[in-house]
């Protein structure tokens, strides 16, 4: 009886509770909001589980006007949005307060609600395309770059990521920071490599000709050396834009091993018929020697300077002058030099330098050419007083310094301190103007061998300039250049036929020179192709080799 008892008082009372929200509903619709906010409230504080507590929370919701009660309104959105996510009420009210901060041009607020109506809404329902258009236009218009890293972070809304990496990308470089700019650039691609942001506009992969014959490009685009793969790409951009062919880019994020994997699928795709990179030598060696057995893939690297590359034979072609080449050509320059018969060597123990005073040593020697000394030292040294102590009393006709331009400032102002007057023979990275600036006191006389320097007055070279100017809205390096030569090459040998593994591998090896804007390429007979300068005052003078 007792039971029958409680079921009857349980069932009244949920009577009168369900009559209190219509009561309260219909209240509103008469316009007594203060008689139906009371009610609601009183509904809501007896009826935690209710199952029509969402009715009681949206009718509360409507209790409150814009204009006098704004804060309470925003407080019961928030807690309604929290509370029943997914329920359809919930949705139109998200619709509502986004309308309103809509009018009143508050874009942020609005893009926050689109947000979760976007998060909460199934994606083929007519509101969900309609908050993502209008995110996408307030974060392409109106969102400062704060405000999009909030709703970056804050919402999960994968759709939207790439566009608002992107945003990101391109609001911090506009206003000049770089770093940030970069962190984003290369997040995107990490992230969304697929997107279209990221083909179209950062890797700049939008336009493709069809030919079936496609070219893996291996780069940096993420990673410690990205800005170097960014150049090599910006070249291979503006080179695609005379000579189309179709390409696909790879992020090696310059590791040797995943290098090596790339590489991998690549030579089994038969697809890709030549490669353009990798940028590091590390990276090459490591292709090199996946291909070395018997395999056939022609890797076209544009910066690389490791003269041990060319060692791996028929693949790999060097379109950059080499380290070694460059010290051969030192010490050959000094050997027809009857003025020059001993030369010491000073080198940082670090690639650069090993590779370039191995490589002078042994042909200054071959040449008849006396090496006194061959000094090393740890990268990052500033005193070398203990260095240059064992060779002040020594008699040497010249110092070969293949160091950078901030050691051979160190270097030269010390051993100006010492009195130590010899000539300088200097690598291609003295060909520096802060080197210059900053210690031609000490230079004066100098000789530096650099790769042949380009014809600024052609033709060619300043139609390139002017467009990579154009798009870039910054003068190209010689990374820019050499890539734009690779391509231009590649490009030229498909268009003629030379549509396989074998058949440009074949052309290649028995090619004369290409004339590039970054000078003459070639694969045997013109790679001694440098330059000597002096320095006189405070200016590069070439010299006439004779």
């Amino acid at each position: 009886m007792k039971i029958k008892i409680f079921i009857l008082l349980l069932i009244s009372v949920l009577f009168v509770w369900g009559n209190q929200i219509d009561d309260a509903l219909n209240l509103i619709e008469e316009n007594e909001l203060g008689k139906a906010r009371n009610l609601l409230n009183e509904f809501i504080s007896n009826n935690p589980e209710n199952g029509r507590l969402i009715e009681a929370y949206i009718g509360l919701y409507k209790t409150y006007t814009w204009k006098y009660s704004f804060d309470n309104k925003i407080i019961l959105a928030d807690s309604i949005s929290s509370m029943f996510p997914f329920e359809k009420r919930t949705n139109i009210m998200r619709i509502e307060t986004a309308n309103y901060f809509i009018t009143q041009s508050e874009y942020f607020e609005a893009s926050k609600w689109l947000m979760e109506i976007i998060m909460f809404t199934n994606k083929n329902n007519s509101n969900y395309n309609t908050a993502i258009n209008r995110v996408k236009r307030y974060i392409n218009s109106y969102l400062e770059p704060a405000q999009i890293e909030y709703m970056l972070y804050n919402y999960s809304v994968e759709t939207l990521f790439p566009l608002m990496l992107f945003r990101l990308y391109a609001i911090n470089f506009e206003d000049s920071e770089f770093e940030k700019a970069e962190y984003f650039r290369q997040k995107l691609i990490i992230e969304h490599p697929e997107s279209f942001y990221t083909r179209e506009y950062i890797l700049e992969m939008e336009s493709a000709t069809g030919t079936g014959a496609k070219v893996a490009i291996l780069l940096p685009t993420t990673g410690e050396f990205a800005p170097f793969g960014e150049s090599v790409r910006k070249g291979i951009v503006i080179a695609k834009n005379e000579d189309d062919i179709d390409y696909v880019i790879f992020n090696t994020f310059s590791n040797p091993i995943r290098t090596a994997k790339i590489i991998d699928s690549i030579y089994k795709d038969k697809s890709f018929i030549a490669v353009i990179g990798p940028v590091s030598s590390m990276e090459t060696t490591a292709v090199g020697a996946y291909l070395f057995d018997r395999k056939v893939l022609p890797i076209l690297v544009p910066v690389a300077t490791n003269g041990e590359l060319m060692n791996f034979g028929k693949n790999i072609f060097l379109i950059n002058k080499t380290l070694i080449e460059q010290a051969r050509f030192t010490a050959d320059y000094v050997a027809n030099d009857d003025s020059i018969k001993s030369v010491g060597i000073i080198f940082p123990d670090d690639s650069y330098g090993r590779t370039l005073a191995t490589a002078f040593s042994d042909e200054a020697l071959k040449k008849g050419v006396d090496i006194p000394f061959e000094i090393s030292y740890i990268p990052g040294t500033t005193d070398f007083t203990d260095k240059l102590n064992v060779i002040i009393e020594m008699n040497i006709d010249a110092i070969y310094l293949p160091v950078s331009p901030e050691d051979a400032i160190l270097l030269s102002t010390q051993m100006m301190y010492y009195d130590i007057n010899t000539l300088l023979l200097g690598s291609d990275s003295w060909y520096n103007e802060d080197l210059v600036r900053l210690a031609k006191d000490y230079i004066q006389n100098s000789l530096i061998f650099v790769p042949k320097r380009i014809n600024k007055y052609s033709e060619r070279y300043i139609n390139f300039k002017l467009k990579f100017r154009k798009k870039y809205n910054v003068e190209p390096d010689r990374f820019a250049m050499l890539s734009y030569d690779t391509f231009n090459l590649l490009a030229r040998l498909i268009k003629n036929g030379y549509n396989t593994r074998r058949s440009i591998i074949n052309y290649l090896q028995q090619m004369e020179y290409y004339d590039g804007i970054s000078g003459k390429v070639s694969f045997s007979k013109f790679r001694s192709d440098f330059d000597v300068f002096t320095i006189n005052g405070s200016d590069f003078v070439i010299k006439e080799i004779k």
